[in-house]
């Protein structure tokens, strides 16, 4: 049995073992993300980018809005915009599609033209490269939620 925290109310709760803490994220920087992705929503359809974005797209557009930003210009919410970008690799990335395979296809294929060397497979490219993803997600809980695609 795991252990409780009894709270002043005399609620009890499961203890957190976890190193998430929600609590720690500001919020006004959360709200112009949110509005970044019902921006995104009404311009191309809710959840239009689960269905894949190139990594070169999705990672020019991150630099793009950054380069505005850094070069004064305020007539859009640049910060929030490169973080939706941001936050969309970062999802593809949990999810196991294809931005593993976008990034490093690239860098391999120039090596294997310019060297002759074989190309990993995708997995084995991702594992080697990405070690945070494999105690990040593996040690996850798994939700009862199921998410809507």
């Amino acid at each position: 049995m795991e252990p409780f925290t009894t709270f002043s109310t005399g609620a009890k709760r499961e203890s957190e073992n976890s190193d998430l803490r929600y609590d720690l994220l500001p919020v006004e920087p959360l709200r112009r993300l949110a509005r970044r992705y019902a921006h995104g929503a009404d311009k191309y359809g809710v959840q239009n980018y689960v269905h894949g974005l190139p990594y070169p797209n999705t990672f020019n557009h991150i630099i793009e809005h950054l380069q505005a930003y850094n070069s004064g210009d305020f007539t859009d919410d640049h910060l929030a915009a490169a973080a939706w970008g941001i936050f969309t690799l970062m999802h593809f990335e949990t999810e196991g599609q294809d931005v593993c395979t976008s990034i490093t296809g690239s860098v391999w294929s120039t090596r294997a033209d310019a060297e002759g060397s074989p190309e990993p497979s995708s997995q084995e490219t991702c594992s080697a490269t990405k070690p945070y993803l494999k105690t990040r997600t593996s040690s996850r809980k798994s939700s009862s939620r199921s998410i809507r695609r």
